[in-house]
C-alpha cells in the first residue's frame, strides 16, 4: 500500500497507525487493531505498510510528514529503524531493539513492547526459573527475549544461521553482565546444548514461510521441556507439532502478540482491553485466514 498526501487529506479526521516490515501479508494485526478501534468507537485505522530495508529511512520521512499517530515495526526492521527515531525509550535503549512507535508531538519515540509482551506470555503458562534456556535467532524479537529472560535464566545460549549475530548479541548481553552465550545454527552445537535445556524460544521466522520448516532438529526436542514459538502465524507450527508429540509445554506465537497489544495500545491510545478477547479476535481471524488459503 502507498501512502501520500492524497491519502492524508482524504482522511485526516482519522487517527492513522501502520505495521511496517518486510514481508508484512502475513499479519493479522490490521484485522485485530480495526475491530478494537470498532468495539471502543474509536476513529482509528491500523494498515500494513511493506517497506524494504532500502526504503526505510524515506518512508519513515513520508510517515512523520502525514502526522500519523504512531506504528508497529516488525522484521526486518527493529534495529535498523532506531537510527530514524527523535527519541528511544530506556528499556528499548538497553534491549537495542523498537518495535512501537508514539508520534508525541512531530517527534517519532520508539518503545519496545515486545518484551513485555513475552514475558507475560511464558509467565502465563509456567513459572518463570529455568536453570538453561535456548534463543533460536538473534533479531530484534529475540533480544527481547533475552533482555527478559535474562532476570529468571541463568544460562541463555543464542543461535543464528551465520553465528556471527548470535555472538554479537551475545557479546552484547555479557558486557550488560547477563550469562549469554552465542552459537552458529549448527546440529554439532544444537546436539551439545540441547540435551541439557529446559526451556526453547523461537525467535526467528522459520515456520512463518515455509510451514514444513522447523528451526531446530525434531529428534534433540527434549520430552517434557517448556517451548515457546513467536510465530503465530500458523499458530500450529512444525516446532509446536513437535514438541505436543514429546509431551513439552507449548505456548504458542499469538499470546506474545496479543500481550504486546495491550501494551501498544496503552501507549497509543491509554486503554487496556482484556487478553481474552484479543486471543479470541486474534484466534478468529487466524483461523479464518488460513481456511481461506
Amino acid at each position: 500500500m502507498e501512502i501520500n498526501e492524497t491519502h492524508l487529506n482524504n482522511e485526516e479526521k482519522i487517527f492513522n497507525y501502520y505495521i511496517i516490515g518486510y514481508p508484512v501479508n502475513h499479519t493479522i494485526s490490521p484485522k485485530i487493531y480495526n475491530e478494537i478501534f470498532k468495539i471502543w468507537n474509536i476513529n482509528a485505522k491500523y494498515r500494513a505498510l511493506p517497506v524494504k530495508p532500502d526504503e526505510l529511512s524515506t518512508k519513515i520521512a513520508l510517515l512523520k510528514n502525514q502526522n500519523i499517530r504512531g506504528f508497529n515495526v516488525t522484521i526486518p526492521h527493529k534495529v535498523a529503524i532506531m537510527n530514524f527515531l527523535d527519541e528511544i525509550a530506556h528499556n528499548a535503549e538497553l534491549i537495542g531493539a523498537v518495535n512501537t512507535v508514539i508520534n508525541k508531538n512531530g517527534r517519532f519515540v520508539g518503545f519496545n513492547t515486545d518484551a513485555i509482551g513475552f514475558i507475560n506470555a511464558l509467565k502465563r503458562h509456567v513459572s518463570l526459573s529455568f536453570s538453561k534456556s535456548v534463543i533460536i535467532g538473534a533479531g530484534g524479537a529475540a533480544r527481547a527475549a533475552i533482555y527478559e529472560l535474562s532476570k529468571y535464566s541463568d544460562e541463555i545460549h543464542v543461535f543464528s544461521l551465520s553465528g556471527d549475530s548470535a555472538i554479537n548479541t551475545a557479546n552484547y548481553f555479557r558486557s550488560m553482565g547477563f550469562n549469554v552465550i552465542g552459537h552458529k545454527a549448527e546440529t554439532k552445537h544444537y546436539s551439545e546444548i540441547l540435551p541439557n535445556v529446559d526451556l526453547i524460544v523461537n525467535a526467528s521466522p522459520v515456520g512463518m514461510l515455509n510451514q514444513d520448516e522447523i528451526p531446530i532438529p525434531p529428534k534433540l526436542v527434549k520430552e517434557g521441556i517448556v517451548i515457546m514459538d513467536m510465530v503465530y502465524n500458523p499458530l500450529m507450527t512444525k516446532l509446536i507439532r513437535v514438541a505436543l508429540e514429546k509431551n513439552c509445554k507449548v505456548i504458542d506465537g499469538l499470546w506474545m502478540l496479543v500481550y504486546q497489544a495491550i501494551e501498544n495500545l496503552k501507549l497509543w491510545l491509554g486503554f487496556k482491553p482484556s487478553e481474552i478477547l484479543l486471543r479470541t479476535i486474534s484466534e478468529r481471524y487466524l483461523i479464518g485466514d488460513n481456511h481461506e488459503r
